[in-house]
């Protein structure tokens, strides 16, 4: 698992990725890179515009962004920018996004349960096009990479032991993570807004997932991990130049 909550609460999540005897040692795995890297291609507007990419995301201007139940509805949740880790609070914008002209925009949440949306003011982020996504199938043990409508790459992955299965919906990425540990984590690691749907906490933590390298490349297309999807180390390299925070993530079984 990979945690969002702070650098040693990274590191806790990240030990349900691996072995349960890795735990002791996890709560120093992961660092927080700097952020993101943007898209190579991006429109920025303050309300979205005509589709022209596949997605759309918001990145946080405020040190607080409140979400709302509905258009000018109730607040229920409160989010902090900038993570723990430094990483800019994004969001990835739903399909919905009828009340645009009014100033409201619908988005994922980060937060549980697996799925939630809320609406946020369009004037407390900045909207960007991504003309990425990422497709997981775990019964095939394959993520595809999309560029607009092309399939632009594709990567054998492990995937969550039945047990502790990788949930399934659409996700998206909410921050990216140097390692300290590559022999275990790889170089990088992407946070996710899902969380596992077996496993409560570790170590006190929210269980979220992530998608990372491995110290076990043999791993690789076998669903054997806590719910985090797992790729060979360089396969993961490829992918941080070219992905920003807010890049979908839809798992399906």
């Amino acid at each position: 698992m990979v945690m969002l909550a702070a650098v040693v609460a990274v590191g806790a999540a990240a030990a349900g990725c691996g072995n349960s005897s890795d735990a002791a040692t996890a709560k120093a795995a992961l660092r927080a890179a700097a952020s993101g890297r943007p898209p190579s291609t991006v429109s920025q507007h303050t309300s979205p515009p005509a589709q022209r990419f596949p997605s759309y995301t918001a990145t946080a201007l405020q040190p607080q962004v409140d979400v709302h139940s509905a258009p000018n509805g109730p607040v229920s949740a409160t989010l902090t920018n900038p993570l723990p880790d430094g990483s800019q609070l994004t969001f990835l914008l739903t399909a919905d996004n009828s009340q645009s002209a009014g100033g409201w925009v619908q988005a994922y949440l980060p937060i549980k349960p697996n799925g939630s949306t809320g609406w946020i003011q369009a004037s407390a982020v900045k909207i960007q096009g991504d003309p990425y996504r990422l497709v997981v199938t775990q019964s095939t043990h394959r993520l595809d990479v999309y560029n607009l409508a092309n399939l632009e790459r594709t990567y054998p992955v492990a995937v969550g032991a039945p047990e502790t299965p990788t949930p399934v919906g659409t996700f998206y990425i909410t921050e990216l993570l140097k390692t300290t540990n590559p022999g275990v984590y790889g170089d990088y690691a992407y946070g996710l807004s899902g969380h596992s749907p077996t496993l409560t906490d570790f170590d006190g933590y929210d269980a979220e997932i992530g998608l990372h390298g491995t110290g076990d490349p043999s791993s690789i297309g076998h669903s054997v991990s806590h719910g985090c999807v797992r790729l060979n180390n360089a396969d993961v390299d490829a992918l941080v130049p070219v992905l920003p925070l807010g890049t979908p993530v839809q798992i399906q079984a």
